[in-house]
């Protein structure tokens, strides 16, 4: 019985290897990759774009309600 769950517990590990390494090299990446600054906005917006910005948003979000 021992080495049944043993053997199981195996193919489980060798199975999830694969799986486990991809987690590993996405995170390091994310985390590891240099931010491009040129996405970066620096700009700030009146009261007044943001109030017109909003108001184009909710006008598309009313014209797509069903």
């Amino acid at each position: 019985m021992n080495k049944q769950i043993d053997a199981a517990t195996e193919t489980h590990v060798i199975k999830g290897a694969p799986y486990l390494l991809l987690l590993v090299v996405g995170t390091v990446t994310a985390f590891a990759a240099p931010k491009d600054p040129a996405r970066v906005s620096a700009r700030t917006l009146s009261f007044a774009e943001r109030v017109s910005y909003q108001r184009a948003i909710e006008e598309v979000y009313w014209q797509h309600r069903i």
